[in-house]
């Protein structure tokens, strides 16, 4: 399917089924038993996909929650004004 611009809209399914996998390695990585890891990076990428996919509540708050994890993050500074 396309836009008005003839842009190809993105798959719906296909970007639901990213984020639950990218929601899956951020619990792999916080259950570790050994060096827990907080995924930004992850958590970085699925705020992007829900900013893209014009989820923008849902944008907020992972934007919001990386800025808790990390308040020197420059970046979800700036996605939070």
């Amino acid at each position: 399917e396309r836009t008005l611009l003839g842009r190809k809209r993105p798959n719906r399914i296909e970007i639901e089924i990213a984020l639950a996998q990218l929601r899956k390695c951020v619990r792999i990585g916080e259950s570790r038993t050994i060096g827990k890891q907080r995924c930004l990076t992850i958590r970085k990428a699925i705020a992007e996909i829900l900013e893209k996919s014009g989820q923008k509540r849902a944008a907020a708050r992972a934007w919001k929650e990386i800025f808790e994890m990390d308040p020197r993050s420059v970046e979800a500074a700036w996605k939070l004004k």
